[in-house]
């Protein structure tokens, strides 16, 4: 038998055993219809341990309800985890990571891990948490926080925030101790400037269990960060496809409005085997990978390994890579799609180094309940949790918080019958690319 003959005989053998799997427990799935809604809020509360402490922040401006943007969402076992970045504006954002929990018929926001983290203007507090991982192996959540208040906002008549370093923080979820928190350095993510993104953890291989990289976007300095957490090393990644389309590539156009948003890398993912890191820029169709042996190696040539995959149906925000799919936000559709890769390997005959983006499969869209689908997570059950928060209209500042438009921020979960790229089941997984 050829190598060729014998590659496609493994193909076609894992991907019926990923059909089997998915049908085992419901049959094929329906995505459009097998979606729910789990959280919805007009504006987001928080779990005060008074009245009078509420009282006390809205008095002084420190909690402002249309300051507050649902950004990213993440789970660890029963538990689901959000940021509410500083992002528009330099005040009015009591607590900036947080975990739901439910009071009376409410679903409100905890400050994980404590009140005391949240602390605005100190530098060893969280300043702007964006984005979240969790490591389903231990419990341990990584935040990023690019270390200042408004980054994004109108803040010329706002009071200046405190600039703090930008920084990785890592907590365990179990008790909510600080396991470890490192200043990333000034000359390579500018405090003053810096906009980190979109986080992703790499193991290595599937053999590991502990995170060995750390990568991550800075969306306002067009920069791909590597960080090792073995040597405690950072170098950063600059290369054109991480810009922004200059031209139509960057107007996004939402229940027939067009946002202009010239902003540079943003999404990200890894693949399960941790062997290929994809990105794209918010103000871009265009998707990249690179493998991830040139971000654990720096004398490596980035650019010459740089590999565009293809055009999405839609500018992104956020994305994340599952057992055999990658599914991503579609911001001009208000929906969310998946690239079948492993369907795109099989027909092409390729592996994931040559695979090219051909299969996108809506996954679930609603012009009024998903607009601007961004922050993304698979759960233990197989589920794909997403927020949509309408960020075209916070950063424009047309929210309504009246509750006259309904909704402005949701949390939905549909079943994918995948792991995400760190869940133990992956590992044994023999896609590979």
């Amino acid at each position: 038998m050829s190598p060729r003959l014998a590659f496609q005989m493994w193909l076609i053998f894992v991907y019926v055993l990923a059909l089997a799997l998915t049908d085992q427990h419901s049959g094929r799935i329906n995505f459009q219809n097998n979606n729910n809604v789990m959280y919805e809020w007009v504006y987001l509360d928080y779990d005060w341990p008074s009245e009078q402490m509420k009282a006390r922040y809205i008095a002084e401006r420190r909690y402002i309800i249309a300051h507050n943007f649902l950004s990213a969402v993440k789970t660890y076992k029963s538990q689901v985890y959000v940021t509410v970045p500083r992002l528009g504006y330099t005040t009015g954002v009591p607590s900036t990571l947080n975990v739901l929990v439910n009071r009376g018929d409410s679903t409100v926001l905890r400050p994980f891990p404590n009140w005391a983290a949240q602390e605005l203007g100190n530098c060893n507090a969280l300043q702007c948490a964006m984005s979240i991982e969790v490591d389903p192996l231990n419990g341990h959540i990584y935040v990023i926080d690019p270390g200042r208040a408004g980054i994004l906002g109108p803040n010329t008549t706002l009071p200046r925030p405190v600039v703090c370093p930008a920084k990785l923080v890592v907590y365990d979820l179990h008790d909510g101790k600080m396991i470890r928190s490192h200043v990333l350095p000034e000359n390579l993510v500018a405090k003053e400037t810096n906009y980190l993104n979109d986080i992703v953890l790499d193991r290595g291989d599937r053999s590991s269990r502990a995170v060995k990289w750390v990568y991550i976007t800075d969306a306002a300095d067009s920069k791909l960060i590597a960080f090792d957490m073995v040597r405690n090393v950072t170098t950063i990644f600059q290369h054109p496809s991480m810009n922004a389309d200059p031209g139509a590539g960057s107007d996004i156009t939402v229940n027939g409005r067009v946002y202009t948003l010239r902003i540079p890398i943003d999404g990200l993912a890894i693949s399960p085997d941790f062997n290929f890191v994809y990105y794209c820029a918010l103000g871009s169709k265009d998707l990249y990978q690179v493998p991830t042996s040139v971000l654990r190696d720096p004398r490596l040539d980035f650019g010459a390994h740089v590999r565009f995959v293809g055009a999405k149906v839609s500018q992104t925000g956020g994305m994340t890579y599952a057992t055999n799919n990658l599914y991503y936000g579609a911001l001009g559709g208000n929906a969310v799609y998946k690239w079948e890769i492993l369907n795109d390997r099989l027909r092409q005959s390729a592996n994931e180094s040559a695979v090219v983006m051909n299969t996108q499969t809506l996954v679930a869209r609603d012009d009024l309940k998903l607009q601007w689908p961004d922050s993304f997570t698979v759960d233990d059950n197989g589920h794909l949790w997403f927020t949509a928060c309408k960020a075209q209209l916070f950063l424009r500042g047309g929210m309504d918080y009246s509750g006259n438009s309904g909704p402005n921020y949701r949390i939905w979960r549909v079943r994918i019958n995948e792991g995400g790229y760190l869940n133990p089941s992956n590992h044994g997984d023999p896609l590979v690319g």
